[in-house]
C-alpha cells in the first residue's frame, strides 16, 4: 500500500510540476486549439461558399442557351451594322424596299425634344427622363421605305415577331404617285434597345 502511495504521490507531484513550470505551454496549447476550432469553422464555411459558388456555375451552364438569347434580345453594344441586317431582311421578308435608313441616338432626340420644349415654353430647364438610371440604352431607328398596303403590314408582323427588342413609334405614309397608285411611301421612326 506505501508503494501505491508513494506512486500516487510521484505521480501527482509530476502533474503539479508539470502544471506550475510548465503554464506557458499548456496556454499554448490551449491557444492552438481555440485557432484550430477557429480555423476549422472558417474552413467550412469556405466550403459551403465554394458549394454555392459550384451550383451557381452549374446553373449558369444549364441555363447558357437562355443567357446567350437575352444577348440576341438586348444586345450589349449598338450593333448597328446587324440592325442594317435585320432591317434588309425583314423589309425584304415583307416584300418592302428600304430608300434611306437613319440612327440616332435616345440622348439627341431627347436633347432636340427639350430645346423644342425650351422654344415653346421659353423656360430654360431641362426635364429628365430618367432613362439614364435605367441598364439600357435606346438607339431611334428612321426608316424611309416604299412598298404596298400588304407588304408593310408584312413588314410590321416580321418586326413584331424579331428577336431584337424594337418598338414602334411613328408611322407616316403618302402615296407615291398617282391617286389610282398601290404603292406608298412610308416613314417608320422607332426604337430598339441595347445594355449599357
Amino acid at each position: 500500500m506505501i508503494k501505491n502511495l508513494i506512486f500516487l504521490f510521484l505521480i501527482l507531484g509530476f502533474v503539479a510540476i508539470v502544471i506550475f513550470f510548465d503554464i506557458p505551454a499548456v496556454r499554448e496549447v490551449l491557444n492552438l486549439r481555440k485557432t484550430l476550432s477557429e480555423q476549422t469553422k472558417i474552413l467550412g464555411d469556405k466550403q459551403g461558399f465554394l458549394i454555392k459558388v459550384e451550383k451557381l456555375i452549374k446553373n449558369y451552364e444549364d441555363n447558357k442557351e437562355d443567357a446567350e438569347k437575352i444577348n440576341y434580345v438586348l444586345p450589349s453594344g449598338k450593333e448597328i451594322p446587324n440592325l442594317i441586317v435585320q432591317f434588309e431582311a425583314l423589309s425584304a421578308e415583307g416584300g418592302m424596299t428600304i430608300e434611306q435608313i437613319g440612327f440616332s441616338s435616345a440622348e439627341d432626340q431627347a436633347a432636340s425634344k427639350a430645346k423644342a420644349v425650351r422654344t415653346e415654353t421659353g423656360e430654360g430647364a431641362v426635364q429628365q427622363t430618367g432613362e439614364s438610371a435605367k441598364n439600357y440604352k435606346t438607339i431611334a431607328v428612321n426608316l424611309k421605305m416604299s412598298g404596298d398596303y400588304y407588304a408593310f403590314k408584312n413588314f410590321l408582323a416580321a418586326v413584331e415577331k424579331n428577336i431584337r427588342l424594337m418598338n414602334i413609334e411613328i408611322i407616316n405614309f403618302t402615296p407615291l404617285s398617282s391617286w389610282g397608285s398601290q404603292l406608298f411611301n412610308f416613314e417608320v421612326t422607332l426604337k430598339t434597345y441595347y445594355q449599357q
